[in-house]
């Protein structure tokens, strides 16, 4: 990270600290009075001025209407803060579950004498026909192409000008039961933030419906290819910001050994500052903790590859078999050319986009996390990896060079390999 960008970021968790320190006092004055034109009630009876309250400058964002079906699920963990520290709750069926962005519909706390129909159609109860209605009343202004988003920045920007023209509203379905694994001491799991918070660290690409787009294209190409190979490894797409994945898993026909979680990982949004690694353990953790696939399919070695990264390599049928059979085999880390490397005379790093280990080493390999101190993920790979290869050198395998479907990085430049 440059110093310009350094900079942008520490300016932004400043900003956003403050917010977040302003919002339990306005949060409390929220629900004194609501008989107020423009005015209505959240999900969680917080008492929400529509047109103030929820202007969010940085996004273009102006009013409530702009939270209800952006691709953002907005619950009571905070996705994002409103300039004035606000973060309506519109996540219960009174809101259609936020136009269908959340992944499981929460539960409306207002009291009921509180919960007053019709105060703002645009954010009440709509059904799929009327709310697809007014999203291409709304994109009728805008020329909305696949690719106009790909170079934007900000993801409110990205959603008020084209994201709303593919977003469906329909309530969240009930996810199908994945198909019964065959047996495989290797898994996959591919880690994903459709909606990643205001703070994140290094990432250029925060438009969660273009996220959505790069990830349905990614579902789709491991698919293709699973089924192609006929190879047994399960993959499991963990997702850790609540979004509603009824887009990907159309993608998904019986009898693949495939399995979508979706979960809120609220501690990790008050902790950005150490990184988005250490969301990213979290989500592997809640794979393991909750995979039916894992459970069943007897995974020992997961596989974690960042979720946008097609790897086609890795999902021939005997990648594993013929490169990693070492029953002592405990970590497997990229072996290609670092991005960068830490300041420090003993240095260096270990990209991170694609890791293997043993599940049940998982909490020691990722834990000590902390960007502000110079540990990043990346950083503790190599430290771990050392570790293990003075116990013996066949506990720590690397991958060779990746070839990958053409993605672009977090830092928005386009790539081919791993």
């Amino acid at each position: 990270m440059n110093a310009s960008t350094f900079l942008q970021h520490t300016l932004y968790k400043i900003a956003y600290a403050e917010r977040m320190a302003a919002s339990n006092l306005l949060h409390h004055q929220l629900t004194l009075n609501c008989n107020l034109p423009n005015h209505l009630v959240d999900c969680s009876g917080n008492c929400i001025d529509t047109e103030n309250h929820c202007s969010v400058a940085s996004l273009h964002y102006t009013s409530c209407s702009q939270y209800i079906s952006d691709g953002f699920c907005n619950g009571p963990t905070p996705t994002y803060i409103s300039d004035l520290g606000v973060f309506p709750n519109f996540n219960c069926p009174r809101f259609s579950c936020d136009g269908g962005d959340c992944e499981v519909c929460g539960h409306d706390t207002a009291p009921r004498r509180l919960r007053r129909e019709g105060v703002d159609p645009a954010l009440m109860q709509l059904d799929g026909d009327s709310c697809r209605d007014s999203l291409n009343t709304r994109c009728a202004e805008f020329s909305c192409d696949e690719y106009f988003c790909d170079d934007c920045e900000f993801a409110g920007l990205c959603d008020k000008t084209c994201g709303l023209c593919d977003k469906m509203c329909a309530a969240p379905t009930s996810p199908p039961p994945p198909h019964l694994p065959l047996q495989s001491k290797f898994c996959i799991i591919l880690t994903s933030a459709i909606s990643p918070s205001q703070t994140v660290t290094n990432s250029r690409r925060n438009a969660p419906n273009l996220r959505r787009r790069e990830y349905k294209r990614t579902v789709s190409s491991y698919l293709n290819a699973l089924r192609k190979s006929r190879s047994p490894l399960p993959v499991i797409f963990v997702e850790n910001s609540g979004a509603n994945l009824t887009q990907l898993r159309a993608h998904v026909q019986e009898g693949d050994n495939f399995e979508f979680l979706s979960f809120i990982d609220a501690e990790s949004r008050s902790q950005t500052a150490r990184g988005k690694g250490v969301a990213e353990y979290r989500s592997i953790q809640f794979a393991i903790d909750n995979s039916m696939l894992i459970r069943t399919s007897g995974c020992e070695m997961v596989v974690k590859i960042t979720g946008r990264y097609f790897v086609p390599e890795i999902i021939e049928s005997n990648y594993f078999v013929d490169n990693f059979s070492d029953e002592g085999l405990e970590l497997i880390v990229q072996s290609t050319e670092n991005f960068w490397n830490m300041w420090e005379d003993d240095g260096g790093i270990l990209r991170s986009e694609v890791v293997g280990f043993k599940k049940n080493i998982a909490a020691w390999l990722f834990e000590g996390q902390d960007e502000e101190i110079g540990l990043p993920v990346e950083r503790i790979l190599l430290l771990k990896s050392r570790e293990l290869m003075k116990l013996g050198k066949m506990k720590v395998g690397k991958f060779g060079e990746l070839a990958i479907e053409p993605t672009k990085n977090a830092e928005n430049v386009w790539i081919e390999g791993l």
